[in-house]
């Protein structure tokens, strides 16, 4: 005769199968936690060099000659596209004989025609206005002046 085996002697198919399910689950929960890290910081880099972009464009406007609103140029860096545009900023009180506030605003897209990655603005001064013309004085006749 043999001897009767303990009843908790091990697992049932059962455990063995919930403990499959549970542990397929964390793994799948741990997979879309780290398998999204990667993606993310790719398009934090995306972003970090765009706003570089950004910031290299807004530097360099106005470096070739005075800035005037309505002006507008295009460029690439980094692989990036970007186009910078002068506007008059509305909200500036200009008086008299001062340079106009102009508002330059970067852009940078994925490419050409691509979703924008990054747009940053600042204020600048346009170019001084021009100094009013200089009336000519006509010499006088007086006192020591030979006519």
């Amino acid at each position: 005769m043999r001897p009767a085996r303990p009843a908790s002697a091990g697992f049932t198919m059962i455990e063995v199968a919930m403990a499959l399910a549970v542990g397929a689950g964390a793994v799948a929960v741990m997979l879309q936690v780290f398998g999204g890290a990667g993606a993310r910081a790719e398009r934090a880099a995306a972003d970090r060099l765009a706003l570089m972009v950004a910031q290299s464009a807004l530097a360099g406007a106005g470096a070739e000659g005075p800035l005037a609103a309505g002006a507008a140029w295009e460029g690439q860096s980094a692989g990036l596209p970007y186009r910078v545009a002068v506007a008059e900023w509305s909200e500036a009180a200009a008086g008299p004989g001062l340079p106009p506030a102009l508002l330059v605003t970067a852009a940078v897209q994925a490419w050409p025609g691509g979703p924008e990655l990054s747009r940053l603005s600042t204020i600048r001064l346009g170019a001084p206005p021009p100094p009013p013309p200089q009336m000519q004085a006509r010499p006088q006749s007086g006192p020591g002046r030979a006519r």
